[in-house]
């Protein structure tokens, strides 16, 4: 698979897919760069990609549906529709989906 991108709950950059008509899928990427006009700033950089979705898979990390933390779960709720109307559209046009585990879930695995 040529590409592989992370989706975060929180993260510097951001991903949104929109669907498309033809076999690819418009990619609206953000990111940071270090700023080549001042020391110690950062430019927003935008840029438009074509991505393959067979080639392409989505990785959800760490998503709960309770939290100790009310101010997570609260995040998540109000995060979880939105990603749930990406996450649709991305396995419609046959982009892999998957379910990262997160520390909670390693940790349960080796106490077994």
């Amino acid at each position: 698979m040529k590409k592989i991108w992370m989706i975060f709950a929180l993260c510097a950059g951001t991903v949104t897919l929109f669907a498309q008509q033809n076999d690819y899928l418009r990619i609206s990427k953000q990111l940071k760069a270090p700023s080549t006009q001042e020391a110690g700033a950062w430019d927003l950089i935008s840029r438009i990609e074509a991505w393959k979705p067979t080639e392409t898979a989505i990785i959800i990390c760490d998503m709960w549906d309770k939290h100790w933390c009310d101010d997570a779960t609260a995040r998540v709720a109000e995060m979880a529709p939105e990603m749930n109307k990406v996450i649709a559209a991305a396995r419609e046009k046959g982009v892999i989906i998957r379910n990262g585990a997160g520390n909670e879930q390693s940790h349960c695995r080796r106490a077994r």
